[in-house]
């Protein structure tokens, strides 16, 4: 995914930060999960979350030809987003039943 550039780019150290962010997001997600099974749907959403960006930006920006790039990109953020806020509604939930 990671590969050095022809043109320089404005976009470059944004666009880092915003993937260290996502990855960062995911992994912390991933780490609850282990820890507790009640965090498992938001590790799955956060790396479907980090999925749909990479197809995102590989069809897009690194001129990778992904077959169907809009389907793929909705069947995994969809789903991400779906699961993230299950997440945040069953930590609610449980946090109250306490």
């Amino acid at each position: 995914m990671v590969y050095r550039a022809r043109q320089r780019s404005q976009l470059r150290w944004p666009a880092l930060g915003y993937v260290l962010l996502l990855a960062s997001t995911a992994g912390t997600a991933t780490g609850l999960a282990l820890q507790a099974p009640a965090f498992v749907p938001l590790a799955a959403g956060g790396a479907l979350f980090l999925a749909s960006d990479l197809i995102l930006a590989a069809g897009n920006f690194g001129g990778a030809r992904v077959y169907l790039l809009d389907d793929w990109v909705w069947l995994t953020y969809g789903p991400a987003q779906m699961l993230i806020v299950y997440a945040a509604w069953m930590a609610r939930w449980l946090v109250a039943g306490q």
